[in-house]
C-alpha cells in the first residue's frame, strides 16, 4: 500500500500462533540523499558490509 503524502517507510508485522501473538512496526526516516530508502536499510548495509570484513 502507498501514501503518496507520508513522510516514513512504515513496515508491520503481525503474527498470531499458540504463543500469543505480537505486532511490530517500524515507520523509518527517509534517507536525505535518496528517500526511495530509508537511513535504517542504509545503516544496515554499512553494518553488514563492515560484518564481511
Amino acid at each position: 500500500m502507498v501514501d503518496p503524502a507520508t513522510q516514513r517507510n512504515t513496515h508491520t508485522l503481525h503474527a498470531e500462533g499458540l504463543f500469543g501473538e505480537f505486532h511490530l512496526e517500524l515507520s523509518g526516516l527517509p534517507l536525505a540523499s535518496n528517500p526511495k530508502t530509508s537511513t535504517l536499510a542504509a545503516l544496515s548495509a554499512v553494518r553488514a558490509c563492515r560484518e564481511l570484513a
